[in-house]
């Protein structure tokens, strides 16, 4: 039952009723039409002659075949008012004196004109009835006309029609034939590639390089095999990652609180340093637990951010109002260029995230002496929004994995400030769930770009020109 449900046994059944309509067609079909066209073909002629011997018949009251000429393919029968022949043009099997009997005599006695045709073995025969006025009543003419030479046309033509039907249906049969193989491939490679990838087989691609549906299909299964194999690539570097950095604290909570507990005679001075650096690996946890799941919050659904109108501008100020300060400290200064009218799809806590990481990130990893550039501006319906630094910059080989969680370029660096490894992990997983995409790339002579690119949305009311972009 498996093998009947398969599309290449439907397609080969199609193939087969396919093959049986045609020669149903060539064989039967075309015969009959055309043993009808040569039927009627005398019909015209055969009436012309009946009419004209049933006008002399009735004018002269006689009628001689031999004076005629009749060919011998042709016969002629003529019967009085009793049906008794009284002329017949055969020689070998005559009728005169007998009489007539034929179907469709009555219908012929009562006015009809009846004709007939029929192939009998290796000739054509067609029949003409009708009536003439005979004196005391009704009498028949009967013609009567056989070829065989028509027979034989209509036999080499049958005989042809068939070959040529044969002929032309061998392409087509040939083309649905390779069709039906070709798909039947497909299928099984198709079908062979589900079912590795439904097994977590990601390295054999299903390999379908051509351009119907199913190869499609198939491309797409690749498509998804290469960003499942990386999606498991980056689970497990996730867990791995993440239980390194779990395992950090826990293991100096864990020394911390054994030295508490088996130091004798321990001073208060002493538990209370213990204490306190246990409480500061708690929140080291604690702000890694918060991270990841923010993360998981945006990685859900981009619905959960509870989208409105933002004005972008009023966020970035009031993100770099708030950074001022650090950054001054860090010897920095952040020098910002912010169009007015740039509206977003969000809300203002997930935009200040945003900001607030990307601009924190350049202070921290900013030169001494040099400052931070922020732009913001819409263009074509999207709002650009660039923070630039004139740090170091992100090694080469870093940054296609700057985004990834718990991922630090500086991780010496990393511990001094906090870092956890997850604020841009952060900001690309908020970015996504709004539609839009980040990018990191660094910038001649030194330092760092990273934008972010977002849909704009219209403002309610015009917006003011102004602003700048780099």
């Amino acid at each position: 039952m498996r093998y009947l449900s398969r599309f290449s046994f439907k397609l080969s059944l199609c193939a087969a009723l396919f093959t049986l309509s045609a020669a149903l067609l060539v064989g039967v079909v075309f015969p009959a039409v055309l043993r009808r066209a040569l039927g009627n073909s005398k019909q015209a002629i055969l009436t012309d002659l009946s009419a004209a011997i049933r006008r002399d018949l009735a004018e002269n009251g006689a009628f001689s075949p031999l004076e005629e000429g009749f060919p011998s393919a042709l016969r002629v029968v003529v019967t009085g008012p009793d049906l008794s022949v009284s002329v017949d043009t055969s020689r070998s099997d005559s009728l005169i004196g007998k009489t007539l009997l034929l179907p469709g005599t009555e219908a012929a006695l009562s006015g009809e004109t009846v004709y007939s045709f029929d192939y009998e073995g290796a000739q054509f025969v067609w029949n003409h009835l009708a009536s003439y006025d005979g004196g005391s009543g009704p009498a028949l003419v009967y013609l009567r006309y056989s070829d065989p030479q028509t027979a034989r046309i209509y036999q080499n033509a049958g005989a042809a029609a068939a070959l040529i039907g044969l002929l032309a249906l061998l392409p087509p049969l040939g083309f649905l034939i390779g069709q039906i193989v070709l798909f039947a491939r497909t299928a099984n490679r198709l079908s062979a590639g589900t079912e590795r990838f439904a097994a977590g087989i990601y390295s054999s691609p299903v390999g379908l390089s051509g351009h119907d549906e199913l190869s499609y299909c198939g491309r797409m299964l690749d498509d998804f095999a290469v960003r499942q194999a990386r999606t498991e690539e980056l689970r497990r570097r996730f867990v791995s990652d993440a239980s390194h950095e779990l395992k950090t604290p826990l293991a100096a909570v864990k020394l911390l609180s054994e030295s508490i507990l088996f130091t004798p005679d321990i001073s208060p001075e002493d538990t209370r340093d213990f204490l306190t650096d246990i409480n500061n690996e708690i929140d080291r946890l604690t702000r890694i637990c918060s991270r990841l799941l923010q993360i998981s919050k945006y990685d859900a659904s981009a619905a959960a951010v509870g989208a409105a109108r933002v004005d972008m501008r009023s966020v970035a100020e009031d993100v770099c109002r708030m950074l001022d300060l650090p950054a001054a400290d860090a010897g920095l200064v952040i020098r910002r260029e912010l169009q007015e009218g740039c509206y977003a799809a969000s809300n203002y806590d997930l935009m200040y995230q945003i900001f607030f990481n990307l601009i924190e990130n350049a202070v921290k990893y900013g030169k001494d002496g040099s400052e931070v550039r922020v732009y913001l501006f819409s263009r074509d319906g999207t709002i650009h929004f660039i923070v630039d630094d004139d740090g170091e910059g992100i090694p080469e080989a870093d940054i296609r994995r700057i985004f990834d969680r718990f991922y630090r370029v500086d991780r010496a660096r990393a511990r001094t400030t906090g870092g956890t490894g997850l604020g841009l992990a952060i900001v690309d997983a908020a970015v996504r769930s709004l539609n839009g995409s980040i990018s990191a790339e660094n910038r001649t002579p030194h330092g760092a770009r990273f934008t972010v690119l977002l849909p704009a949305v219209e403002p309610a009311e015009p917006p003011a020109k102004g602003g700048g972009r780099p």
